[in-house]
């Protein structure tokens, strides 16, 4: 039953009723775009969540369905799950210190504070001895608009200047020469607001937990491309796929 659900889960949509709710990295997007090329093939189907408006949001995954666009195909397979089947988290990124910071720190649309007491911080700063300091937009507005045009000034800061290091968990002090960027995770509810308004988040930021994700289906780079959809072949490699999935429910490390 569980195994006959993760193949219900996976849908074939047209790109135009794609959108995205993150910013892409143009390097990333390339190193995508050429391994997809060379091997034919969909590893991984992205994660997706249809809107009210009908259209399909990409909540991971945004690179490979970018880079699907610029191969010139027609359609995506996407695992499609509902908001009850998903958590949204966050990224946080780990940089190193140095005088990149003043910028910020004067920037007048950005106020820098010692407590995040009404818990609406767009990030905190912990610098390498362990201090704090939360960011907000100037004047802590509450509006969706300038709270995301902030946010994008924060991460835009250094992300096209410094190596980001990604992490999900962190405990203590970042370490000599070290600065870390905490973000807390926005709703289900807000990111298919800011998605529908026709804006993105930052890059790097949003992370998507899904319980029973699908992953190496290797979906042929061909079905997808091909100007008519052929739905018989899409059904036979459906009942293939229904043979072959596994469920692994142990802890594992992955070396990426």
């Amino acid at each position: 039953m569980i195994l006959a659900t993760g193949v219900n889960t996976l849908q074939v949509v047209n790109l135009d009723r794609i959108r995205f709710h993150e910013e892409y990295e143009p390097h990333r997007l390339d190193v995508t775009c050429y391994a997809i090329r060379m091997e034919g093939v969909l590893r991984h189907p992205p994660i997706a969540m249809q809107m009210r408006d009908g259209s399909y949001v990409i909540l991971d995954g945004a690179h490979r369905t970018h880079a699907l666009e610029a191969l010139g195909c027609k359609r995506a397979v996407l695992q499609v799950v509902k908001p009850e089947q998903f958590a949204l988290e966050s990224w946080s990124h780990a940089l190193p210190n140095g005088d990149w910071l003043e910028p910020l720190k004067q920037d007048p649309q950005i106020e820098w504070a010692q407590e995040n007491g009404d818990g609406l911080a767009l990030a905190e700063v912990v610098d390498e001895y362990g201090g704090r300091c939360f960011l907000y937009p100037a004047g802590r507005t509450v509006d969706l608009e300038e709270r995301l045009t902030a946010w994008h000034r924060i991460v835009d800061s250094y992300t096209k200047k410094l190596p980001v290091q990604r992490f999900s968990q962190w405990s203590g002090n970042p370490g000599q020469g070290k600065v870390h960027f905490c973000y807390p995770a926005w709703s289900v509810q807000e990111l298919e607001e800011i998605v529908l308004r026709e804006r993105v988040m930052p890059a790097g930021v949003t992370r998507c937990i899904v319980e029973g994700r699908v992953l190496n289906l290797r979906v042929p780079l061909d079905l997808l491309l091909a100007s008519t959809f052929d739905e018989g072949r899409w059904d036979s490699l459906r009942e293939e796929w229904g043979r072959s999935l596994r469920l692994y429910t142990e802890s594992v490390f992955l070396c990426e």
